[in-house]
């Protein structure tokens, strides 16, 4: 028998398939094995990363300023959307926040040793709101009844009269035709 002959009977066995004494020798198994299983772990790590969602929501005018105090010292601002918002530290716990031209943004605060303590979604506006009027608000449904004012903006809509007191207390009240 010839040389070559000789290699190809050695590498085949009857009883075996062709790949099975290369792929399950000791050593090179557990190279494999073990390459395997980190390509396994690591699929998590290519998952998509999550979406970071402002916790408040903050709306100026242009040219309007908000000064925001906090309890942990202030080391690290940013704002995301250049040309819209301006944030400054004031000091070492207080900052301000100024429109300067129109569109939204995001805030987001960084202490010191790098824990974020604020966030906020931004939006600038020529104007702080509008005043909306809204007609037949009375049972019969009258138009020329009177109005309801409801002061609007990016993010909804409340009391034109921010200053008033919240209600203390809710009454209910049924009434009952006979």
């Amino acid at each position: 028998m010839d040389e070559k002959q000789v290699l190809i009977l050695n590498f085949h066995r009857p009883h075996q398939p062709w790949w099975y004494s290369t792929f399950f020798q000791e050593e090179a198994f557990m190279k494999r094995l073990v390459l395997m299983a980190a390509l396994l772990v690591s699929g998590g790590a290519i998952a998509q990363p999550r979406e970071v969602i402002p916790t408040d929501q903050i709306s100026l005018a242009r040219g309007q300023i908000k000064v925001l105090v906090f309890d942990e010292q202030i080391g690290r601002i940013n704002v995301v959307g250049k040309g819209i918002v301006e944030a400054e530290p004031q000091t070492d716990r207080q900052m301000s926040i100024e429109g300067i031209g129109s569109g939204s943004s995001q805030l987001f605060v960084f202490s010191k040793d790098g824990k974020q303590i604020y966030s906020a979604a931004v939006v600038v506006t020529a104007e702080l709101g509008h005043l909306v009027k809204i007609y037949g608000n009375n049972k019969n449904e009258d138009l020329n009844a009177g109005h309801t004012l409801v002061w609007c903006n990016e993010f909804g809509c409340g009391r034109p009269d921010g200053d008033l007191p919240k209600p203390t207390s809710l009454a209910v009240e049924r009434v009952r035709a006979r």
